[in-house]
């Protein structure tokens, strides 16, 4: 579970002359997801405010900083100039993905300046004004933002599985089930077939040039030696979880 903080950019808002919707709406969306909510500000456009608000947060290592408004064409649309301000390493993916996205639903989605970026182990994205748009970009967002968020704070291993380890664990699936296995306790849980075939395969597919890596050369591969292989599976679940 992530935390998370929110940050709603509007001047009527922080005068409460304006209620804030999308913040609670963003609120909702994450927790369903399984992030927790540990900070709701409301403050209003101004860049100085909002830039010492993602420094405060990012110093305490919230890993996720979800900004709502002020990503306009207003002078007073200051979100994205303020998370310049304080981002170490920007992460364009983000904000192009969400564009391109909205863009499906409405052409106006080109006229956001929102933008993304990371200081320290802090996640920034500047979310759409409108609690339509925020639902809209959050649930195309965040099955991917886990694994992102897992990378950045050293959770998770950068690298998914190769297409030649792909390869060889699924041309490999079915033989593996047909053989009589001993079960293997990692203490994080069963061992997927997916992992094993892996393991098991992994000192074979090292010595195999890229180009061997066929559906012939696998099967030249014996029980006998599928079976006398030995492997680490718990390296391997840190590796491929």
């Amino acid at each position: 579970m992530f935390e998370v903080a929110i940050i709603t950019a509007s001047d009527k808002g922080a005068k409460s002359l304006r209620e804030d919707l999308s913040g609670p709406c963003i609120k909702q969306i994450v927790e369903e997801s399984d992030y927790k909510v540990v900070s709701m500000e409301i403050l209003p456009d101004d860049r100085a405010l909002l830039a010492d608000k993602m420094i405060e947060l990012a110093d305490k290592e919230i890993p996720l900083i979800l900004t709502t408004g002020g990503t306009g064409f207003s002078p007073r649309d200051n979100t994205p100039e303020a998370t310049k301000d304080v981002i170490e390493r920007e992460t364009p993916g983000i904000s192009e993905a969400m564009r391109m996205y909205s863009l499906k639903i409405t052409p106006r989605a080109m006229l956001s300046r929102a933008t993304s970026g990371i200081r320290k182990k802090s996640l920034i994205i500047n979310l759409p004004g409108s609690p339509k748009a925020v639902r809209e970009c959050l649930e195309y967002l965040l099955p991917t933002l886990d694994h992102g968020l897992k990378i950045m704070l050293n959770l998770d291993n950068e690298c998914a599985p190769s297409r030649q380890e792909i390869v060889i664990a699924t041309l490999c699936a079915t033989s593996l089930s047909k053989l009589s296995l001993p079960s293997v306790s990692t203490g994080v849980g069963e061992v997927s077939t997916f992992v094993l075939s892996i393991a098991i395969l992994q000192p074979f597919s090292a010595s195999l040039p890229r180009q061997s890596l066929t559906s012939s050369n696998i099967k030249k591969l014996s029980v006998s030696q599928i079976k006398s292989t030995p492997f680490a599976p718990v390296s391997l679940l840190n590796r491929f979880r």
